[in-house]
């Protein structure tokens, strides 16, 4: 695991030697093949990425909402805020969110003045 020793020298050279959170560390465990990393599952040996069960449940709920409803034309600033975290998380798992980004971003910018 060569990448991760070289992922740990440089996060220390960039922000120092309280970095890394070696309790959390050890409470995760080594390093595998396939596991739970930031909140996604990653699974290096097929090269890919998935989103966990409760991140998908929760963006079920999230778009369940009735301002997301189609035809609704007025979507409350945090809720739209909500969204675009939501979507800029997922996007790692799931190009196809990608080209939503933009609009989203746009909407936000707009809605900020």
């Amino acid at each position: 695991w060569l990448s991760m020793d070289v992922l740990e020298h440089c996060m220390l050279c960039v922000w120092g030697p309280d970095t890394i959170n070696e309790d959390k560390k050890s409470e995760e465990g080594a390093f595998a093949s396939a596991q739970l990393l930031w909140g996604l599952w990653m699974d290096f040996q097929r090269g890919r990425v998935s989103l966990p069960d409760q991140k998908c449940t929760k963006g079920q709920v999230l778009l369940a909402q009735a301002h997301l409803a189609s035809g609704c034309r007025e979507v409350p600033l945090r809720m739209a805020q909500k969204v675009a975290g939501f979507v800029a998380f997922c996007d790692n798992a799931q190009a196809a969110f990608r080209p939503v980004q933009g609009s989203l971003y746009r909407m936000l910018y707009q809605a900020d003045g």
